[in-house]
């Protein structure tokens, strides 16, 4: 029944994202929330097994500005250690399709979001981000609005802003930044 439900508010979203855009392209104008929940044996669990330790030791972290100072350590450690190495944690989260940024000769950069991704419904944690992705020129060539999967390296993580203006911090959401992907596998569903 979960599963079903997941599916749902993901089938709903894809229907946000189109209302309101132009001939049902998204620009980078609209806004869109993939919500879904993971479960115990879902193939997201890695950033449930990422997120939910640290998580847990500030289960007030949404109302309580102390609790949300002192989870960011744990994060910013987290996150920081994996930059130079596969980046597991987005391995199965979905993404969507924002927008190419810009092409240097054969690479592209590609934009990638996020929205409002938690666990169990949220009752533990929601968390945003956003995806820069280089790619070859071939690749971002094939891409259109929808929504993706992307595995590869982390090159980055920008936790101050520099590409969106809103770098990582701590609130209700857990808002991570921009993670720089390089070596990607980028796959539409």
């Amino acid at each position: 029944m979960n599963k079903v439900l997941a599916f749902i508010m993901v089938l709903l979203s894809l229907a946000a994202c189109t209302n309101g855009s132009t001939n049902g392209q998204a620009t980078s104008q609209d806004s869109v929330a993939v919500a879904y929940t993971f479960e115990d044996d879902s193939p997201t669990s890695e950033a449930r097994r990422a997120l939910d330790p640290i998580v847990k030791q500030y289960p007030n972290y949404r109302d309580n500005e102390i609790a949300q100072d002192e989870l960011r350590k744990p994060l910013e450690e987290y996150f920081s250690s994996c930059v130079g190495k596969p980046f597991h944690f987005i391995d199965n989260l979905y993404v969507d399709y924002e927008e190419i940024d810009q092409v240097n000769g054969d690479i592209a950069t590609v934009w990638f979001k996020s929205m409002n991704f938690s666990n169990y419904g949220g009752d533990l944690w929601d968390c945003a981000f956003r995806l820069k992705v280089e790619m070859t020129k071939e690749e971002a060539g094939k891409l259109s609005s929808g929504i993706y999967l992307i595995n590869g390296t982390l090159k980055e993580w920008d936790k101050n802003g520099r590409f969106v203006g809103t770098g990582f911090h701590v609130s209700s959401t857990i808002w991570l930044g921009t993670f720089v992907i390089s070596d990607a596998t980028v796959a539409k569903l």
